[in-house]
């Protein structure tokens, strides 16, 4: 009998991670399932550790409430912050690491839905808001007059969304609003302040006894540094966030990009560039290179900073999820790494886009630091597991070797990646192997293998298709590639597949 050579299913094919068709293509390398892993150009890796700030225990003893999607934890350039649903806490920077201060904001309940807090960094100054209350603590600096202290203020205001841009505060998606000498605003308006944001805490600053003088208003006006747009063509405004030199609106009607124009005064031109919008506030997140968004027909989409736009697919993720729990989703980014959550509490799992293809991990987090810290180079962010989950599974196929003929699986070979630090295999891989014969027929399965100190087992079973469930006890090896030995038609199968 010839010597069995394998089809391998390469590192190039593995990065393509989970499957984003709503039907299943075979021989792709497309990943049917997995647990706690991604996809990147080595193959199957493990999921990125995510560092918590603080344990339960110092959560439950500063009084604050837990639960997806608190509590949050911000860090800015001149306040940290950790908020839930009711209140917003300011965080210390200690010898080593952080710990929980005062409680500064108190009783803002949120919205039942899309209520995340979206926190914006002024430097010493910030707001955030949660579209039901808005939080707000200005610098002394924008405070016109003397003899009043900055101090944290808080009204019930439904103001969608926030972000900072070129060093001015932009606010979006108000709900009947009396934004003073603006007007009232409704929900298709963008605003923005001047620059250094002074005259966006305005609002917030009269209702703590702060006069704002007719001459101050008056500068505002003249210096033609303020303003804001109508854009009926979105509708609701939901999220907005920079990117390269503009502005993203998300809206319920469509996507418009902001540019801005400094001549004969400050203001913006606007082009639509997605005639569908997205169904909520938190359903995009991004830096200025790039975002990660889910539109109204639940499909998974990315935009980077040439305004182009791809189609990445998982609408299946959220399937016939009714809607009052489709709302509940959100996505998170991660500058560090680059890497999207997509989260639904509904879900048993939460979902991680890299630039390479997708992962599942358990559970999700709700925010991540700026990147990096003085304490840790790996991301921080207040994380949620649906069940502790130490290990690393995937599932891959499904497979027919380019043959629809009957094939004997005879050894299966699963070439592991050790860490660098140890540069030796410290996990206990197992495999089995589901088959069957025809595609109306439901899949058998194999018990379950231990893979040799090579990372081979022989099932030695007969089909047409064949999928390959593969398990890691613990979270320290990556896989590079698979080798299936298969035999066809009673002879040795000779092909080396690779992409």
């Amino acid at each position: 009998m010839p010597e069995l050579q394998p089809f391998v299913v390469d590192g190039k094919m593995l990065s393509a991670g989970i499957q984003p068709h709503d039907f299943v293509v075979k021989n792709t390398g497309y990943w049917m399932d997995c647990v706690n892993a991604r996809p990147s150009v080595l193959g199957v890796v493990p999921k990125r550790e995510v560092i918590a700030p603080f344990t339960s225990v110092e959560l439950t003893a500063a009084g604050v409430v837990t639960g997806w999607p608190y509590p949050q934890f911000f860090v800015g350039k001149g306040n940290t912050l950790l908020a839930d649903a009711s209140g917003i806490w300011l965080v210390n920077w200690g010898a080593s690491w952080w710990s929980i201060g005062t409680k500064v904001v108190t009783g803002t309940a949120a919205p039942t839905e899309q209520k995340r807090w979206h926190f914006v960094d002024l430097g010493n100054a910030w707001l955030a808001t949660n579209n039901k209350w808005v939080a707000v603590y200005p610098s002394r600096q924008m405070i016109p007059g003397s003899g009043w202290t900055a101090q944290y203020l808080k009204a019930q205001d439904e103001i969608s969304t926030a972000c900072e841009f070129g060093g001015r505060l932009i606010l979006g998606g108000f709900n009947n609003v009396d934004m003073g000498m603006w007007g009232t605003f409704g929900p298709n308006v963008v605003w923005w302040s001047n620059v250094g944001g002074g005259n966006a805490f305005w609002r917030w600053l009269e209702n703590a006894g702060v006069e704002i003088t007719s001459d101050e208003q008056e500068e505002v006006f003249e210096r033609n540094d303020s303003g804001y747009l109508f854009l009926p063509q979105v509708g609701t405004v939901h999220r907005i966030l920079p990117l390269r030199s503009g502005i993203m609106v998300y809206g319920s009607d469509s996507i418009v990009y902001l540019e801005p124009i400094a001549a004969p005064i400050t203001t913006f031109s606007q082009r639509v560039v997605k005639e569908f919008g997205i169904p909520g506030r938190d359903f995009v997140d991004g830096d200025r290179l790039g975002h990660v968004f889910v539109s109204f027909d639940k499909t998974l989409w990315r935009v980077n900073a040439n305004l182009e736009f791809e189609k990445v697919g998982f609408k299946w993720i959220h399937g016939a999820m009714a809607i009052e729990y489709y709302m509940q989703t959100a996505v998170t980014f991660d500058e560090h790494d680059r890497e999207a959550y997509v989260y639904n509490g509904n879900l048993p799992e939460g979902f991680v886009l890299g630039e390479v293809g997708m992962g599942r991990i358990a559970g999700s987090p709700s925010s991540f630091t700026n990147s990096g810290s003085k304490y840790t180079d790996d991301p921080v962010a207040m994380k949620f597991s649906s069940a502790p989950a130490n290990n690393m599974a995937v599932t891959l196929g499904p497979f027919d070797f380019d043959t629809a003929e009957v094939k004997r699986l005879s050894m299966v070979e699963v070439v592991s990646l050790v860490p660098a630090s140890t540069t030796q295999l410290t996990s206990v891989i197992t495999a089995r192997v589901n088959y069957r014969h025809k595609q109306s027929e439901s899949y058998l399965q194999t018990g379950w293998f231990t893979c040799d100190k090579v990372g081979r087992f022989s099932p030695d079973v007969s089909g047409t298709e064949f999928v390959l469930e593969i398990i890691s006890d613990n979270l320290d090896v990556a896989i590079g590639s698979v080798k299936f030995f298969v035999m066809v038609g009673g002879k040795a199968r000779v092909k080396e597949y690779a992409a």
